[in-house]
């Protein structure tokens, strides 16, 4: 009888772990500007760059978001709002103390921050690289996006990821679904490339942190930080945003 009572508690127990292993504490959705002011050919080793720095954040195990964490990345362009996934979503696990089965053959998942590393640097940096370059950039429509896709996803933090100029062209008739930020956190990793496509308008990706810091607030945004994305910025920007 005491054998079979503590066999039971260990298969709860176990069931808790792999349970807990897998609910999503946090969810980083990272939208990519598509633009053709952003997104042009002088600048992919910088988006690269980018890339692998966000990621190296996000697997931090000390500095990075809480685990389990969804991983996403979005496009920002002409119509962003019926933009799919770029690449496919990748969940870092937390780990299990019973199971050691770290994916249950689910490429797209792992404990190991290797794994995700990997994933994101080859695989989905690929087909980040893969898209083609658009007339207009629509961050209203990202936005919302995001914020559909976070919460259909967690009750719990998330967390919105920009690189971007932050110089938005869209058609006026657009439509977009009002998002509600709240509680949300938005990290804006800066293009550090003068934009010139309005010539009425040139200006520094920096110099537009009061207009959308306001506009993100407004939507109920619980922090806003801007970032230059030349350096580090990974250290210690990338640290504070994710700081729990």
């Amino acid at each position: 009888m005491i054998k079979r009572s503590i066999l039971i508690l260990l298969l709860t127990f176990s069931f808790f772990n792999i349970t807990k292993a897998r609910e999503i504490e946090s969810n980083v959705i990272i939208l990519m500007d598509f633009s053709n002011s952003y997104f042009v050919e002088e600048r992919k080793k910088a988006i690269k760059r980018n890339i692998n720095k966000i990621t190296k954040a996000i697997a931090s195990k000390k500095n990075g978001p809480e685990k389990p964490t969804l991983v996403q990345v979005i496009g920002i362009h002409d119509v962003s709002q019926q933009s799919g996934q770029i690449c496919n979503s990748f969940t870092i696990l937390r780990k299990k103390l019973i199971n050691k089965k770290s994916n249950d053959d689910d490429p797209y998942s792992s404990t190991k921050a290797k794994d995700f590393k990997a994933y994101m640097n080859t695989a989905c940096l690929n087909d980040i690289m893969k898209e083609k370059a658009r007339n207009a950039t629509d961050i209203q429509g990202a936005i919302s996006l995001a914020y559909q896709l976070g919460e259909s996803q967690t009750d719990n933090q998330k967390y919105i990821v920009i690189f971007s100029d932050m110089f938005e062209y869209r058609h006026e008739e657009l439509p977009v679904t009002k998002a509600d930020l709240t509680d949300y956190k938005i990290l804006v990793v800066c293009s550090s490339f003068l934009n010139e496509e309005n010539k009425k308008n040139v200006n520094f990706c920096m110099n537009t942190e009061s207009k959308w810091a306001s506009t993100f607030k407004k939507m109920g945004a619980s922090e806003v930080l801007y970032t230059i994305e030349t350096g580090d910025w990974d250290k210690r920007a990338a640290k504070d945003f994710f700081e729990n």
